[in-house]
C-alpha cells in the first residue's frame, strides 16, 4: 500500500480509505488514480509471476 500511494502522490491513509469504499471524501481524479495505479501495479505481479 506504500507503494501505491507514493506512486499516487497520496497518503497511505488516502489509499487505505479508497480501497476500504470510503472514496466520496476525495476527487474523482484521486480516486480514479489510486483504482488505475493498483489494476496496473497487479498486472505487472502477474507478468512477473509468468515470467
Amino acid at each position: 500500500m506504500t507503494d501505491l500511494a507514493h506512486k499516487a502522490g497520496v497518503s497511505v491513509t488516502t489509499v487505505s480509505q479508497i480501497l476500504n469504499g470510503k472514496q466520496d471524501r476525495f476527487s474523482d481524479k484521486t480516486v480514479e488514480k489510486v483504482h488505475r495505479l493498483r489494476r496496473d501495479m497487479a498486472m505487472c505481479r502477474i507478468l512477473m509471476l509468468k515470467a
